[in-house]
């Protein structure tokens, strides 16, 4: 059993599968990542799976228990493997939205349940996911490879990174933004349609392209006070790159 830290990665081509694919697979290994955020499942086979929910604002998707030990799902064939829907509603006292997924597995060893809870403000998505990763994400040694989104390889000060989907982005800016008193994570809450239709382009570019020119100078605008800083941050913004993954939905 292995622990590591959740971070943000790209997986370029990834295929959300049913829970029984996992039927008749043998699990060498299993990864626990983050507060509980995710867990891969290394195959026999060679085939690897991520249970997960892609993180945004304003909400959290975890494992909230685990019923039996993780280690009755290693070195044995699943003979079960089930997603079942658990309550789902608002928790008035917190005006929280929750949602409890079970994922429920069978081995020769024992069952193993896990209970998963989502909760966010209501606009949020709080389902779980099962991908299967595509061969070219993997490492020589059969282990998952990503891209950070908070880790450049060219360690790149100047990298504004974007996950974006048709609703709105969740933005990360350069940790120089801070020295303006300009927030380095931006949860930008958009209608798509806003966006001019140009049939050249995708909706995604359209959209990272009215993020970069129009959102981020209008936010500068009503949070920063000082007319230098803020044209100082403007020209600093507009020259750095951009990483944009697009959101599955």
């Amino acid at each position: 059993m292995r622990h590591g830290e959740s971070y943000y990665y790209y997986l370029e081509g990834v295929e959300e599968v049913p829970v029984s694919e996992l039927l008749g697979k043998t699990v060498t290994s299993l990864e626990v990542w983050g507060d509980m955020e995710e867990l891969r499942f290394f195959c026999s086979d060679h085939t690897v799976y991520l249970m997960y929910h892609e993180q945004g604002c304003c909400e959290s998707v975890r494992i909230e228990d685990i019923c039996g030990e993780l280690e009755y799902l290693l070195d044995s064939p699943i003979l079960m493997a089930e997603e079942v829907a658990g309550e789902s509603g608002m928790d008035e006292a917190s005006m929280t939205h929750y949602t409890w997924t079970f994922y429920k597995f069978a081995t020769r060893k024992g069952y193993v349940t896990l209970r998963w809870l989502g909760t966010s403000n209501g606009y949020y998505g709080e389902e779980v996911s099962l991908i299967r990763v595509p061969p070219e994400n993997l490492t020589k040694e059969g282990l998952l490879k990503g891209t950070p989104l908070d880790n450049d390889p060219d360690k790149n000060p100047n990298t504004i990174r974007c996950r974006i989907d048709e609703y709105g982005a969740e933005m990360e800016l350069p940790v120089w933004a801070e020295q303006y008193g300009f927030p380095t994570v931006i949860t930008a809450v958009v209608d798509v349609e806003i966006v001019e239709n140009d049939p050249g382009q995708d909706w995604a570019e359209q959209f990272r392209k009215y993020l970069e020119n129009v959102y981020l100078p209008q936010a500068a605008d009503l949070v920063i006070e000082d007319g230098r800083l803020r044209a100082e941050l403007k020209q600093r913004l507009s020259l750095c790159s951009w990483k944009t993954r697009v959101r599955q939905l």
